[in-house]
């Protein structure tokens, strides 16, 4: 059966030509009527392929009118016949967006070749319909945030996801510039540029799987699995630019919270070798130390003056320096007794006449840091250890600062011979430099953040931050 069309013209005898040279051509007529409210009525219970509507009608709604009302019904093709041609009804036929428009009288051809375009427009029509609809309900179920921008970066869509993610409605994004007043950020802060995209050829990729942040005068939202694509919607296929993403809260809450988990293992990892060292420190000091001291009083006592008992007095007096500088290496008596920065001065000390100048500046008060200074001091102690070893160093600068927003920043710099940091980092990778790895472990533990910089003309400078909070008593009180 070919398409099924409705004739809507009140001239019986116009009526009757159409109907005839439709049928001659294959279409088949479900009704010929006279009136436009005949013609609302007849489809609400059958949906013609295309209407033929004659402009001036019998009752009162005219063809324009009846057009209106049968398209919020149904979507059907309307071709408008009419021997009038005055501007004002061709403004009025133009606002119902017909598909064809044809003057009377015309002759077959014009109007079979009419219908058959208007068929073929609207099965186009619908195909385009279907696609983008189907396109909407696929932007708008994803998982994955999706923004919909022109060639300009201008919001013209964003799905339900995007929605939830970026904490704000359509209606509030729709019109914003992407990269202007909505900016996608790397970690490092720098913007990802759609023009460098463009000019590397490269409109469909994925930026990168690390975590982004979507950032505007309110709200900063991390974001992962970034992928930046073209999209051609429309019924003009223009290129527009397509953003898909994903809320990336869950995640970066996850890796701050194994971050976390690490830290802690890491502290009670420091932690129990410090108590260990602190235990074994006593043993040798308690212990092992007043043995070789009673030892010493005894053979002073019982034993004559001889040569051999001044030997063994002198091999005696060796083995408890020995002990106690061994005891003193495990964990300083000091650190118990005194503050950081008298800790500090005292390690400063032990380096004199080895090569090289320390200069140590502080503008902490007694007693702060207290929580932190095992740490503080082992990471000084081991750069140090690594400066008189292979800096070739003449001067040596110790800075400890605390800011008003209790930020600490511990700075060691040598003017010594640098090295290759690249060269470090892979030591690092295969389990290599446990003094530098010890010190980053130290700076992880405190919460902070560790850096070295090294130039082989300059030297090296190594930089500590980290926030002061509120700690349990320090491993060394205990």
């Amino acid at each position: 059966m070919g398409n099924q069309l409705l004739i809507v013209e009140d001239s019986q005898l116009v009526s009757f030509h159409l109907q005839k040279v439709l049928e001659k051509a294959g279409y088949h007529i479900l009704a010929a009527l006279t009136s436009g409210e005949e013609a609302i009525e007849f489809v609400k219970d059958q949906k013609p392929d295309l209407i033929l509507m004659d402009i001036m009608l019998d009752g009162e709604l005219d063809g324009i009118e009846a057009s209106i009302m049968i398209n919020e019904l149904v979507d059907v093709p309307i071709i408008y016949l009419t021997a009038l041609n005055d501007e004002s009804t061709l403004e009025r036929v133009k606002g119902t967006f017909p598909y064809s428009f044809l003057n009377k009288p015309f002759s077959e051809s014009e109007l079979l070749s009419n219908v058959e375009l208007s068929l073929f427009k609207h099965e186009s029509d619908l195909h385009v319909k279907e696609s983008e609809e189907l396109f909407s309900t696929l932007f708008n179920i994803m998982d994955n945030g999706a923004i919909l921008a022109n060639e300009k970066c201008e919001i013209l869509h964003v799905n339900q996801s995007a929605e939830k993610a970026l904490k704000k409605s359509e209606g509030e994004l729709t019109g914003r510039i992407l990269m202007d007043d909505l900016v996608i950020e790397k970690e490092d802060g720098t913007s990802v540029s759609i023009d460098s995209c463009k000019k590397e050829g490269v409109l469909a990729r994925y930026i990168s799987d690390a975590i982004h942040f979507v950032k505007d005068s309110e709200n900063v939202v991390p974001i992962s699995n970034l992928f930046i694509g073209t999209a051609h919607t429309g019924k003009d296929k223009k290129e527009q630019l397509i953003f898909t993403f994903r809320d990336a809260t869950e995640v970066l809450a996850h890796q701050e919270n194994e971050k976390e988990k690490e830290r802690i293992r890491l502290s009670y990892l420091i932690e129990g070798t410090e108590l260990e060292r602190a235990r074994v420190s006593r043993e040798l000091h308690d212990g092992l130390g007043q043995l070789l001291n009673v030892i010493k009083m005894s053979i002073s006592e019982k034993i004559a003056e001889t040569p051999e008992k001044k030997h063994i007095l002198t091999l005696m007096n060796q083995a408890i320096t020995d002990t106690g500088k061994i005891s003193d290496d495990l964990l300083p008596s000091k650190l118990r007794d005194f503050d950081l920065i008298t800790c500090l001065n005292d390690l400063c000390d032990q380096y004199k006449g080895v090569g090289f100048s320390i200069d140590i500046v502080s503008n902490l008060k007694k007693l702060e840091l207290d929580s932190y200074k095992i740490n503080v001091y082992r990471i000084v102690q081991e750069a140090l250890t690594n400066i008189s070893k292979h800096a070739e160093a003449s001067n040596v600068s110790i800075q400890l600062y605390k800011s008003e927003g209790d930020l600490i920043s511990l700075t060691i710099e040598d003017d010594g011979v640098g090295f290759d940091t690249n060269e470090l980092k892979e030591k690092r990778l295969h389990g290599q430099s446990h003094g530098v790895m010890n010190m980053i472990d130290r700076a992880r533990i405190m919460n902070g953040t560790f850096e070295i910089e090294s130039n082989k003309d300059l030297g090296t400078m190594i930089t500590v931050q980290f926030e002061e909070k509120i700690h349990d008593k320090s491993i060394i009180s205990r």
